[in-house]
């Protein structure tokens, strides 16, 4: 976590398995370029070097870095060069969740939210609870209820 008192940055937690894959596939594509290098074939190399560039370009543009940020008035979530906003005001709920779908998460240990559908991004920040903290003091329509925000009913 870091930032000033108006944003707080949370890093995407990293599953084990999902940390090797992303680790091996640029190890992956040394190594055929190494070998590919020994051979002296310049088409090899070509397309091992190709292959390096593009996991490369996808880690660059889509994986890293992968964060959260709290800021005064939106979450912005970021992966790679994207960048998306959640304005507080929107959220009607963050709840745990394990959907594996498509998500700007590199763990499975997430966090779903509910902002106007239920196709609302799931996101994995490393200190979730931390996370559950920073989104409830700039939501005052949100309140803690165990591991997730709820939408604050006023009582009668």
């Amino acid at each position: 976590m870091g930032g000033s008192l108006d944003e707080q940055v949370f890093n995407s937690k990293v599953d084990w398995w999902l940390g090797l894959i992303l680790v091996a596939m640029p190890i992956g594509g040394l190594v055929s370029l190494g070998a590919s290098l020994m051979s002296g074939d310049m088409l090899q190399i070509a397309i091992a070097a190709g292959g390096l560039l593009f996991v490369l370009a996808i880690f660059g543009g889509l994986v890293w870095p992968m964060r959260y940020t709290a800021k005064a008035d939106h979450i912005e979530i970021r992966y790679g060069m994207v960048r998306s906003k959640v304005p507080y005001d929107k959220i009607e709920g963050i709840c745990p969740t394990r959907n594996p779908i498509s998500s700007p998460a590199l763990s499975l240990d997430r966090l779903h939210i509910q902002a106007g559908s239920s196709m609302g991004p799931n996101v994995s920040p490393a200190d979730k609870e931390g996370f559950l903290e920073a989104v409830a003091a700039r939501a005052p329509h949100l309140e803690r209820n165990g591991d997730r925000l709820v939408r604050h009913t006023p009582k009668s």
